[in-house]
C-alpha cells in the first residue's frame, strides 16, 4: 500500500550511509488521523482519500511495509550556545524521498515517531498540541510567502506522553525539499572524514543550487522574513535550518506578536519558564 500511495526513493540512506542510522518507528496503539493537508497530498501525487484509510494512516505514523527503509539522520551543531558533536534525529525519521507532480524531489519526514539512537534520554514522542501548532504555523508561513517546511498530516497515537502534564501523543508528517541540515556537514567534519560530507553535498548541491555561483545569503533572507510577519523564531541552529538555507523546520516554538516591540523579552514557547515545552 505504501508504494501505491508514494513511490519512495532512499538515495540519502544509500549514498551517505555514515550520516544516518536505519531505524523503525515505534508501534502506535491507536492511530487516528486528526488533520490531513489534502492540497499538499495532491501536490505530492498521493490520493488524499487513500491516506485517510487505515493503511494510509499507518504509513503516516511510520508503519511501512518491507522494502521501505526509514532512517534517523545524524547531525551536529551548537545547541543553546554549546557545541554538541552528535545530535541527530532523536524523535524523527526520514520516511523517504518522493517526486511531486511538478517533478521536484521532496522528503517525507516524521516527528514524534519514537526514540532513536540520537534520543539522548528523551522519550522520542510528541504531544498533539505542539504538532497541530507546527502544522498551522507552517501553512501560515507558506501563505505569507516565507520559506518553510510544511506538514502533510498530524496523527494522534492513542497514548499519553509525559510533559508538564500527560497530553495525548501525536506524530507529525512534514515535507521539505531536503532534510539535509547545516549540522550534517558539521557532523561529518567532526568525524575527521570529509568524504561523507562530500557525497552528501554534491548531489544535493546539484538538486538545490544549479545557480549557486554568486547566490545571495539565503539564511539572512530567511531570518529577515520573520520579523516582517510578526514572528520570533526559536533557536536558529544547525539542526533546524536546512543546508539549502531556504527552510526552517520547526515551528512549535515560534512566537507571534502583532506589535513591534524591539526591546521586549523573549516570548517564544521554547523559552517560557526557561524550559522546552514540546
Amino acid at each position: 500500500m505504501a508504494t501505491a500511495l508514494f513511490r519512495f526513493d532512499d538515495s540519502y540512506a544509500r549514498e551517505v550511509p555514515g550520516l544516518s542510522v536505519p531505524w523503525a518507528a515505534a508501534p502506535v496503539p491507536a492511530p487516528e488521523l486528526l488533520v490531513l493537508n489534502e492540497e499538499l497530498a495532491v501536490e505530492l501525487g498521493a490520493d488524499p482519500a487513500a491516506l485517510r484509510e487505515p493503511p494510509g494512516v499507518a504509513l503516516l505514523v511510520g508503519q511501512v511495509p518491507a522494502g521501505v527503509t526509514t532512517v534517523a539522520q545524524a547531525y551536529a551543531g551548537h545547541q543553546f550556545g554549546v557545541y554538541v558533536p552528535r545530535l541527530g534525529d532523536g524523535r524523527a525519521l526520514l520516511l523517504g524521498e518522493v517526486t511531486d507532480i511538478h517533478g521536484h524531489r521532496r522528503d517525507l519526514h516524521l516527528k514524534g515517531s519514537g526514540r532513536t539512537p540520537f534520543a539522548r534520554g528523551g522519550d522520542g514522542k510528541a504531544a498533539v498540541g505542539p504538532m497541530l501548532r507546527e502544522y498551522l504555523i507552517g501553512e501560515a508561513m507558506q501563505g505569507l510567502g516565507i520559506p518553510t517546511t510544511r506538514a502533510l498530516a498530524v496523527v494522534a497515537t492513542g497514548e499519553r506522553v509525559l510533559r508538564e502534564g500527560a497530553p495525548p501523543g501525536a506524530v507529525l508528517t512534514r515535507v521539505a525539499a531536503s532534510h539535509l541540515r547545516v549540522g550534517t556537514f558539521q557532523y561529518a567534519a567532526a568525524s575527521g572524514d570529509a568524504r561523507p560530507a562530500g557525497r552528501a553535498g554534491r548531489p544535493r548541491h546539484r538538486r538545490h543550487y544549479p545557480e549557486a555561483a554568486g547566490a545571495p545569503n539565503r539564511y539572512l533572507d530567511l531570518c529577515g522574513a520573520w520579523p516582517g510577519a510578526g514572528v520570533a523564531g526559536g533557536p536558529v541552529d544547525a539542526g533546524r535550518v536546512r543546508a539549502r538555507g531556504h527552510e526552517h523546520r520547526q515551528h512549535h516554538d515560534l512566537g507571534r506578536d502583532d506589535r513591534l516591540r524591539p526591546h521586549a523579552r523573549s516570548w517564544t514557547p521554547m523559552t517560557r519558564h526557561g524550559v522546552q515545552l514540546h
